[in-house]
C-alpha cells in the first residue's frame, strides 16, 4: 500500500496491533497470538497499546475507539463510525515524511535543516527521514533532485501523488490554491452531458479532481509526461473529445509537442476511469495487450462455469476497462489495492474465489498480472459477483420447506432464504427422491436418507445459521473448491 511508505516503523507497529484487533473474532485476541503474529515482547506490546490510546486521545478519536486488556487478552471497543483507515489517515498527516512529500511536490522544500526548524525535530532525524523517503520513492522511479524537486517517471509520480491526496484529502481541494481549482473548472469537457458528472459516485468525482488538479501543478512546474500512446489511436477512441481536451490544454498555454502528449495521457485516464465510455470490442481491436488477456480469462471461464456468450459479453465489457487500468496505469494496479478480510467471498462465492485465484496462478510467467495479482484477484472475484449470476453457474440444491403452520408460513420462510442467499435452489412443496434438504419443525420418519434441519418457530439467529451451514456442505463441489483456502496469493513463481 503506498501510504505506508510514510509511516516509521513505529506508527507501522502500532497499526499492525490495531489491525490484528480489529480482525479478530469479536476484536479480541490474546496477548499471547498478538506477540506471536507481530514477533514482538510483551514489554513492546504493553508499550503498543498505551501508546495506541495515548494516539486516540490526541486525534480526537477517544469516542470512537479504546484497546483494553486483562493480563491474558487485549479488546478493541469501537464506536463502529471509524476504522484502521482513518487512524492511518491520522498518523500519515503527522508524519514527517508525509510533510516532506508535500513539500517536494509544491516545492517548497528549501534545506533539510530549514525543514527541521520548521517542524521543531534534530537536523539527524530530519535528515533520516528524508534519507528513508528518497529509498521509497525509488520503488516508484521517482528521485528527489539537487533542488528537491520530485523528478523522474513523470506518469509514476503522477499516479503516486493522485491516490496520496485522494486518500488523505478526499474532497479537500484547497491545497492546490484557487488558480489550478479555478482552471479545472474552465475545463468543459468535464462538466459536460458526455461525462455525467453529476451521475458519478462521489469517490471517482474527487479522484478526477485529483488527477486533473496534480498534472496542472506539475505542467505548471514545467514537467510533462513522454508520449505514451499513438495520437491518432487516441482519436479514434476518443473522437471530438480528444480536441476538446487539446483546446483546454492550449488555453492553459501548455506548448506543443507536450499538449499532444498531455492530452492523449488525460484521454488515458478518462477512458480508465470510464468517464468516457469506449466499446470493449474497440479497445481490444488497438490493444493487442488486452485482447490477449480477455481470450485467456474468457476461455478459462468459458470451460469453469459453461457460460453463455452472451454472459461472456456482459463480463468481457466490464473486465476490459480492469485489463486497460493494469497496462496503462500501473502503480495503482501493484501498488495501491486495500486488503480486505476475504472470508466472507472464499465461503459464499466459493466457485468464484477458486477461479479468480486459479486464473492468475496460472498466469505466473505473464508479469503484467502477477505484479498486479492482488489487484487483479479482488477484481476479477468483485466482478464475477457483480455480474455472473451463482443461480446460472450452481447446479441447483433441491430444498422441501415443510412447517405445521401452512402454506403461508413456507412461503414467508422460502421468501427469506431468497433474500439471505443466491444459490440455485428449487423449492419443493412436498418430499420426493429428488430433494437434498428438509427444512421443517417437525422430524419426517420415512425419509431418514435425506438430511433434515429441524428449527423452532419462528427461527432463531442460531436456526438460519445452522441452515446456511448445512447447505454449505450440500453446495456442488464445495468441498474441491474449499481445499484452495483463503491464503494470499502465493509470492512465488
Amino acid at each position: 500500500m503506498i501510504l505506508m511508505m510514510f509511516l516509521n516503523k513505529v506508527d507501522k507497529r502500532k497499526i499492525a496491533l490495531f489491525q490484528l484487533l480489529e480482525n479478530a473474532p469479536m476484536l479480541t485476541e490474546s496477548k499471547e497470538t498478538v506477540m506471536q503474529e507481530l514477533e514482538l515482547s510483551e514489554f513492546i506490546v504493553n508499550k503498543t497499546v498505551t501508546e495506541l490510546n495515548a494516539d486516540f486521545i490526541e486525534f480526537g478519536l477517544s469516542e470512537d475507539f479504546q484497546i483494553v486488556s486483562d493480563g491474558i487478552f487485549l479488546t478493541l471497543n469501537e464506536s463502529g463510525t471509524e476504522t484502521s483507515a482513518t487512524l492511518i489517515d491520522c498518523y500519515i498527516k503527522e508524519s514527517l515524511r508525509f510533510a516532506m512529500f508535500q513539500d517536494f511536490f509544491f516545492q517548497r522544500f528549501d534545506s533539510v535543516n530549514e525543514f527541521a526548524l520548521e517542524h521543531f525535530v534534530s537536523h539527524t532525524l530530519a535528515y533520516k527521514e528524508f534519507k528513508e523517503l528518497k529509498k521509497m520513492l525509488e520503488n516508484y522511479q521517482i528521485t528527489i533532485n539537487k533542488e528537491f524537486h520530485l523528478v523522474g517517471n513523470e506518469t509514476n509520480l503522477r499516479e503516486v501523488t493522485t491516490l496520496v491526496f485522494l486518500q488523505l484529502y478526499q474532497r479537500d481541494f484547497s491545497l492546490y490554491g484557487k488558480k489550478v481549482l479555478e482552471q479545472i473548472r474552465n475545463f468543459e469537457l468535464f462538466f459536460s452531458e458526455k461525462v455525467h458528472l453529476n451521475q458519478r459516485a462521489g469517490y471517482a468525482q474527487a479522484k478526477c479532481f485529483h488527477f486533473l488538479a496534480v498534472s496542472l501543478v506539475r505542467t505548471q512546474q514545467q514537467f510533462y509526461v513522454e508520449k505514451k500512446v499513438d495520437s491518432q489511436v487516441l482519436k479514434q477512441l476518443a473522437g471530438d473529445n480528444q480536441q476538446n481536451v487539446f483546446n483546454w490544454l492550449e488555453s492553459l498555454q501548455i506548448p506543443e509537442p507536450q499538449r499532444t502528449n498531455e492530452g492523449n495521457y488525460l484521454l488515458l485516464f478518462l477512458i480508465a476511469e470510464e468517464w468516457l465510455q469506449v466499446a470493449s470490442a474497440a479497445l481490444c481491436q488497438r490493444f493487442a495487450e488486452i485482447q490477449q488477456l480477455n481470450r485467456d480469462l474468457l476461455s478459462y471461464l468459458k470451460i469453469q462455469f459453461q457460460l453463455s456468450e452472451e454472459v461472456l459479453q456482459g463480463f468481457e465489457q466490464k473486465v476490459t476497462i480492469v485489463h486497460f487500468k493494469l497496462f496503462h496505469f500501473p502503480i495503482e494496479a501493484n501498488y495501491s489495492y486495500r486488503k480486505m478480510d476475504i472470508t466472507y467471498f472464499a465461503e459464499t462465492y466459493t466457485e468464484y474465489f477458486s477461479a479468480s485465484r486459479q486464473f492468475i496462478q496460472e498466469q505466473k510467467t505473464n508479469p503484467a498480472v502477477w505484479d498486479a495479482r492482488q489487484f487483479l484477484f479482488y477484481r476479477y472475484l468483485l466482478l464475477m459477483v457483480d455480474a455472473l449470476p451463482l443461480k446460472k453457474v450452481l447446479a441447483p440444491i433441491t430444498l422441501c420447506v415443510d412447517f405445521s403452520f401452512g402454506e403461508a408460513y413456507n412461503r414467508m420462510i422460502q421468501k427469506n432464504i431468497e433474500k439471505i442467499t443466491e444459490w440455485n435452489i428449487i423449492f419443493k412443496a412436498h418430499v420426493d427422491e429428488s430433494v437434498q434438504l428438509i427444512l421443517s419443525d417437525i422430524h419426517f420418519v420415512d425419509w431418514p436418507e435425506i438430511t433434515q434441519i429441524i428449527w423452532l418457530a419462528p427461527p432463531r439467529p442460531v436456526d438460519w445459521s445452522h441452515f446456511i451451514k448445512t447447505l454449505s456442505a450440500l453446495r456442488p463441489h464445495s468441498g474441491e473448491e474449499n481445499k484452495v483456502g483463503t491464503a494470499p496469493l502465493s509470492s512465488e513463481k
